[in-house]
Parts: structure tokens; C-alpha cells; sequence
């Protein structure tokens, strides 16, 4: 009995702190390798082809991790899928050094983000003289593309329209769908 509830203890331990298991972090390494296989394939079809390739090999240590991040994401305490979402895979097009500073941006629904346009708008207005006449989206999309490098639109629709649903089947299937429309594309060339 203490054998169990010990062996019990210790895989909540694990799952709480996932990226330090090396039973995860083995597993989690199979399930990328599996994911590798289909990739590899395509790879050696395009290179004996001579056909530039739409993908690229998966580092597998960095896909490991980032696996430990949606285990860890759905362990109680851990941080959400959001984060662990943005920490993997925000554009390298945002200027942006810690993209968990974006969950909060995320998490609003439409009238809050509206809120936050409004107070962009309002803090640019109090900055500089002669703006009365901008929308307040106009205006926020300036304070954006100054702080993040991408505009609004942009924004909303990798940030703000962010949800646990879409960041945890990103996170879980990127790989596989990339590598399934690398061959997709192969087939339309050599058709």
C-alpha cells in the first residue's frame, strides 16, 4: 500500500514539474519521433527529387520541450495553455522578449479588448497634441505596431483571438499538419 500511494506521489511530483522527468521527457521523445518519421520520409523523397522542401526536421530536443510545456500546462498549478502557447509559437514577427506578457491580451473577450483599444488611444492622445480627430483604432494600431512590431490586425488574430481550445491543438498537432501539407504540396508538383 505505501509502495503505491509513494509511486503515486511521485508522478504528480512528475507531471507538476515535467521538462525535470526523465520517464516524460523519454516518452515525450517517442511520441517525436513518431512525429519525425512521416517528416523524414517526405525529406528523402524532395532531397532525391531535387525538390526544394516546404518543411524542415523538428529539432527534437525543442520539440520535447515544448510537449513538457503542454504536460505542465495541464497540471494543476501549471501555467495555462495560453502560455505555453505564446512561450512556443508566437510569430517571430513580434517584437517581444517574454510573449507571457501577452496572456492578458489573450484572455479578454470583446468589450475588454475594446477597453484596451480605448486606453492605447487615450494614453497616445495625452502624449502628443492634434490627434482629436483618429479613431481610437488608428491610433492604438500605432501604439502596437511600435510596441510589438505587427499591426492590430495582426495582433488580434495571433494574440486576442487566442483561446486554451486552439493553443493546445496548435501545440499538439503543428508538426503533423505541417508535414502533412509539405506532402500534399509534393503530390500537386509531381502530378
Amino acid at each position: 500500500m505505501m509502495d503505491k500511494l509513494n509511486e503515486i506521489r511521485q508522478l504528480k511530483q512528475e507531471v507538476a514539474n515535467p521538462h525535470e522527468s526523465e520517464r516524460i521527457r523519454a516518452t515525450a521523445r517517442v511520441l517525436v519521433e513518431m512525429e519525425q518519421r512521416p517528416r523524414q520520409s517526405y525529406m528523402e523523397v524532395v532531397d532525391s527529387a531535387g525538390i526544394e522542401p516546404e518543411t524542415t526536421p523538428v529539432d527534437v530536443e525543442e520539440r520535447v520541450d515544448e510537449l513538457c510545456d503542454v504536460i505542465a500546462a495541464k497540471a494543476p498549478g501549471g501555467p495555462s495553455m495560453v502560455e505555453a502557447w505564446l512561450r512556443n509559437r508566437l510569430p517571430e514577427e513580434f517584437d517581444e522578449d517574454t510573449p507571457e506578457s501577452l496572456k492578458a491580451y489573450a484572455q479578454m473577450d470583446h468589450s475588454e479588448w475594446e477597453g484596451q483599444i480605448g486606453r492605447w488611444a487615450d494614453l497616445i492622445r495625452n502624449e502628443h497634441d492634434g490627434l482629436e480627430g483618429y479613431e481610437d483604432r488608428e491610433l492604438a494600431n500605432e501604439h502596437i505596431e511600435n510596441y510589438w512590431g505587427v499591426s492590430i490586425d495582426r495582433f488580434e488574430e495571433v494574440v486576442v483571438g487566442l483561446d486554451t481550445e486552439r493553443a493546445m491543438n496548435d501545440l499538439l498537432t503543428q508538426p503533423t499538419d505541417e508535414t502533412a501539407d509539405a506532402i500534399k504540396s509534393l503530390s500537386e508538383v509531381v502530378a
